[in-house]
């Protein structure tokens, strides 16, 4: 019965033992190593990563344990550089743009420097396994150094670290972080027509003004001054050769006409222009036009303004007495040509 009892008693002293230790390992915190673990330059007071240059800087990295208040970015081999002992925080949602896993730091965070750490403190405890990105956006948050080379910092948040490493760079040859993109836009200027050919809708009268339907031009020119319009008119008038060439003529050019005032009863051509028009060829109301050359073009409309899908309506007007010779092939031709002013 004693052997018994030594062995019971050496039993239990084992399994207290066991509680001690296993009450030891659960409150005891062990250093971890972080994830994710970036130091960003970004454009400051020179060009980022590049030797020498004053720069704002990112950090980002992904916890282990959660708890940790504060961090430190320390630039332990930063030899000939340096950090600036008054930093300023943007602890906004900017830093997503280089590191959209991320969120920023919760509560409202304070950075500081002092030699060649930076520290960042009074921020609300972090979650385990979250990643986190802020940036230190003073303009000289830390100095290059002098010579190229791969450079490292040591980011500790709470118990957990991990060394990240970027590149300075020389800005000369192949270590620079910038390129040049050249393009070219050509001058361009198009013009088109709704149709090829107008009509006016009935007989003309010798006492009504009649207007035909209409051609549309459409512009479009990338002229940093605009677009003009000129035309000529072929016959200078409405000729009908069944008539014996007879001539209704065009109203004489540079100056704007009223069609269906003192010309009604008398024969009488013109041009009308809806929009974009000379004052020689203002076209209001279909009661009013210019006359155009067969020797000449005439500029008919203009813009001082580039062209997206610009319309002008061209109309001709017409006037006849009552003594017109009849004909049912009274014709006329005008052509426009278009430019860009470039």
């Amino acid at each position: 019965m004693v052997l018994k009892f030594k062995r019971v008693r050496l039993w239990i002293t084992a399994l207290i033992v066991l509680a001690v230790n296993f009450t030891f390992l659960s409150q005891t915190v062990f250093a971890g190593t972080l994830t994710k673990t970036t130091i960003q330059e970004l454009p400051g007071s020179g060009n980022p990563m590049i030797i020498s240059a004053g720069n704002s800087f990112a950090v980002d990295f992904k916890t282990v344990a959660s708890g940790a208040t504060s961090a430190t970015i320390n630039f332990n081999n930063f030899t000939g550089g340096s950090v600036n002992a008054t930093q300023t925080l943007d602890n906004t949602n900017t830093c997503v743009n280089y590191f959209p896993s991320a969120v920023h730091l919760p509560g409202a965070p304070t950075a500081s420097g002092s030699g060649t750490t930076v520290t960042v403190s009074s921020f609300t405890a972090l979650s385990a396994t979250t990643e986190y990105c802020t940036i230190l956006s003073s303009t000289t948050a830390l100095t290059n150094p002098g010579s190229g080379g791969v450079y490292s910092a040591l980011v500790t948040v709470g118990s957990d670290s991990q060394t990240a490493a970027f590149d300075v760079l020389s800005n000369s040859g192949v270590n620079i972080n910038s390129y040049t993109i050249t393009g070219t836009v050509n001058p361009s200027f198009t013009m088109s027509m709704s149709a090829a050919s107008d009509s006016f809708p009935g007989a003309l009268s010798p006492t009504a003004l009649t207007v035909s339907s209409g051609i549309t031009i459409t512009i479009n020119t990338n002229a940093a001054s605009g677009w003009t319009l000129a035309a000529e008119d072929t016959n200078a008038g409405l000729k009908s050769a069944s008539a014996g060439n007879h001539l209704v003529s065009s109203v004489s050019t540079g100056s704007n006409h009223t069609m269906n005032g003192g010309t009604l009863g008398t024969e009488a051509y013109a041009l009308g222009v809806s929009a974009n028009n000379t004052a020689n060829y203002a076209y209001g109301g279909g009661t009013s036009g210019g006359g155009l050359s067969s020797s000449a073009y005439n500029q008919i409309a203009t813009n001082a303004s580039p062209a997206a899908n610009v319309t002008t309506v061209l109309h001709e007007l017409a006037d006849i007495s009552g003594t017109t010779p009849p004909g049912t092939d009274y014709t006329d031709t005008i052509t426009v040509v278009g430019s860009g002013q470039f």
